[in-house]
């Protein structure tokens, strides 16, 4: 089969893969989208009887003013852990490039990252037993595990692109490619770990990594010579981009173009 017809029923094949994935993303989009709950607590007015004793009331106010207090202490330090994680984020991003993930100066700076991300995580958790009852511990809280889960995936990933970027075997750059696209999806994702809307192209891009591994695996799977071995690799990552790939997906707005 000459090459030219090959890439075109690729190119078709995916499409068509891609469409059948936005059909099954109309059923499950509103199950995707992760929700915060959001609640305060009120004093209520009815709870005061008309017969209280003015020390009670006294009493009452520097409650209430003590617990002013502690909100305003609580908004000042999980703002600072919040625009910490910002930047963190935003840090970890910048070794992703054009869905390549530059793993060596990854690697000179992991210890660093891992340790600021620490700090961060110490400043969230330092909190009293009240405040981690709050919808704002929940959120600051879901941002760090995300950002450990990102730059644990990111730190796991070294050790295989070191081996397979120095090997020789057949399919050791196809290997590579796919592991490099599995980190590469994180650059579509928010601070939250939810798409971000405000990529250019982001559709665009996410159906070029979607086609990009039907290419890779189809030309995987034509190439003689091929160690089960890296098949083994090779399909391990290409699974855990499909499911961000259609994780991203679901989350695409309706009138969204390629």
């Amino acid at each position: 089969m000459k090459l030219p017809v090959m890439l075109l029923r690729l190119n078709l094949l995916a499409i068509v893969a891609f469409m059948l994935i936005l059909i099954s993303a109309n059923v499950t989009r509103d199950l995707i989208q992760s929700s915060l709950i959001n609640y305060e607590s009120n004093f209520s007015k009815d709870s005061v009887t008309h017969d209280v004793t003015h020390a009670e009331t006294l009493v009452s106010r520097n409650a209430i003013s003590l617990s002013h207090q502690t909100i305003d202490h609580e908004n000042t330090g999980w703002q600072t852990a919040e625009g910490m994680l910002d930047k963190f984020l935003t840090r970890l991003k910048t070794f992703i490039k054009k869905r390549k993930f530059d793993y060596i100066q990854f690697e000179a700076e992991s210890e660093k990252l891992e340790n600021r991300l620490s700090d961060i995580d110490n400043l969230i958790y330092s909190a009293t037993p009240a405040e981690k009852r709050t919808a704002r511990f929940r959120e600051l809280s879901f941002r760090v595990k995300f950002a450990w889960h990102v730059l644990g995936e990111m730190s796991s990933t070294v050790s295989e692109l070191v081996y397979y970027g120095e090997s020789n075997a057949t399919g050791h750059r196809l290997v590579l490619r796919i592991i490099e696209l599995n980190i590469a999806l994180y650059a579509l994702l928010d601070v939250r770990g939810h798409i971000d809307l405000q990529v250019k192209h982001l559709a665009r891009k996410v159906f070029l990594a979607w086609r990009e591994a039907i290419v890779w695996e189809n030309q995987l799977e034509n190439t003689n010579g091929v160690l089960s071995e890296l098949r083994q690799v090779f399909t391990k990552h290409k699974e855990l981009a499909e499911k961000k790939i259609r994780a991203l997906v679901v989350q695409l707005p309706d009138d969204f173009g390629c």
